[in-house]
């Protein structure tokens, strides 16, 4: 059975999270390495679109990329949330890193990645309970609606990627990632519908 993040509503002028289910992303059973630190996801909506929060526990590394170009994101430590819009096969990748730039991308299944695709996603990062809380926008434009998309129908993945924590078995990989919905399977590997879940937009947008 899927499972289903349940988003409700904000208002567009101000963000809260209150009230909204709480995630927490672990390493899928069958990979190797450690169980990362701990991190919580919120996600609400708005007019304006998606908005996602991270609550990252543990060191969040700092930034290494070059805002000028985004594949220099791919080394870094980051979040990331991966969104497949209704009646599409074509999934869209956001990944942002502690400086707040953003690595964004279109891919169909079993297809090449295309970097070419640019959105308009932009992030936040604030202090929540004494740990970092990153906030990311992906506006309803991004996934191809032009007013309001559906309440049902959308699939989504929430993921935090290349922690650098301790690693000590031999043959681990160099860093350990964490989701939402374990695949149950040993390929390391986010790029694939069984990561994604069902989120369903609750109340109406203000």
């Amino acid at each position: 059975m899927i499972e289903t993040y349940r988003a409700p509503k904000t208002s567009a002028n101000k963000i809260v999270f209150d009230g909204a289910p709480v995630i927490v992303l672990k390493k899928p059973k069958l990979w190797s390495g450690g169980e990362g630190s701990k991190t919580e996801v919120q996600a609400v909506w708005s007019s304006r679109g998606l908005h996602v929060g991270f609550k990252i526990y543990g060191k969040f590394a700092d930034a290494t990329s070059d805002p000028k170009n985004k594949l220099s994101v791919q080394p870094d430590e980051r979040v990331e949330v991966f969104i497949l819009p209704t009646k599409s096969s074509t999934f869209l990748g956001f990944e942002i890193n502690r400086a707040l730039h953003i690595l964004d991308f279109a891919r169909g299944w079993g297809e090449p990645i295309d970097f070419s695709w640019n959105g308009h996603a932009h992030g936040t990062l604030l202090e929540k309970d004494g740990h970092p809380f990153l906030i990311l926008t992906i506006p309803w434009t991004d996934l191809g609606y032009k007013k309001l998309p559906p309440k049902k129908g959308i699939k989504v993945g929430f993921y935090r990627d290349r922690e650098k924590a301790a690693i000590k078995a031999k043959g681990d990989r160099s860093y350990i990632a964490t989701c939402w919905i374990d695949p149950e399977s040993q390929e390391f590997n986010f790029h694939r519908p069984s990561t994604f879940g069902n989120l369903e937009l609750v109340g109406s947008a203000s």
